[in-house]
């Protein structure tokens, strides 16, 4: 559970499990109340709803499949502090499908994912062994001369 989680209360699990259980259902509207129940909860700092939305944003569920939102709500739920986001999110900065990291060169993407990698180590939500894909050269081509002080 992240820092932010901590503020949400008990009416807010609920509505969290509900959204849940109606993302299952095989009616339209029920999914789609799922989606907007789950919005709301990740406007208010509920991670494991912005990880939920981008995973539905990912597979096409109840949405129209979109890699950048679904990035964009993997962004929000690893900065909420949900590590389950953060190997699927270093993935989606290596591809490009976050819009902050298409500008980017190569080198830069990987960098920048080789540190939700670690994160998500240290948290024991990543498989050891899934940063070393990326080479150790491109973090220190992205980071540039390093001056000692």
């Amino acid at each position: 559970m992240g820092a932010n989680e901590k503020a949400i209360n008990a009416t807010h699990l609920e509505l969290f499990k509900a959204a849940g259980r109606m993302l299952q259902s095989q009616d339209s509207d029920e999914v789609h109340c799922a989606l907007e129940s789950l919005r709301y909860l990740s406007r208010i700092g509920h991670a494991r709803a912005s990880f939920n939305l981008a995973v539905a944003y990912l597979r096409g569920h109840g949405v129209t499949p979109d890699k950048a939102i679904a990035a964009f709500f993997m962004l929000h739920a690893a900065r909420q502090g949900y590590a389950g986001a953060y190997e699927p999110l270093a993935r989606m900065i290596i591809t490009g499908d976050l819009l902050e990291s298409k500008g980017l060169l190569p080198e830069g993407r990987h960098f920048v994912a080789r540190v939700w990698y670690f994160r998500a180590l240290c948290d024991g939500a990543a498989r050891p062994g899934t940063a070393t894909r990326i080479p150790y050269s491109a973090m220190y081509v992205a980071m540039g001369p390093v001056r000692y002080h």
